[in-house]
């Protein structure tokens, strides 16, 4: 996932659609930010407890804004 998340950053920084200057630090960031979405428990909390596709969506705006989305 780690090697996935920075191609696609490095691949959007090229493009001009991201401003990040660190793909591999950018991208454990993702991860990190990701976590509650993929760990078993974490989801099953996030379902019982609140929308997790509403905090899915958040936290996809966060973290296109981190890293400079353009357009």
């Amino acid at each position: 996932m780690l090697t996935i998340s920075e191609a696609i950053i490095r691949e959007g920084t090229e493009a001009g659609e991201f401003d990040v200057e660190d793909a591999v630090q950018a991208a454990r960031a993702v991860r990190s930010a990701f976590t509650p979405f993929f760990h078993p428990i974490l989801i099953e909390h996030c379902v019982q407890h609140d929308g997790t596709e509403a905090r899915l969506r958040d936290q996809i705006r966060f973290i296109l804004k981190a890293l400079g989305k353009t357009g």
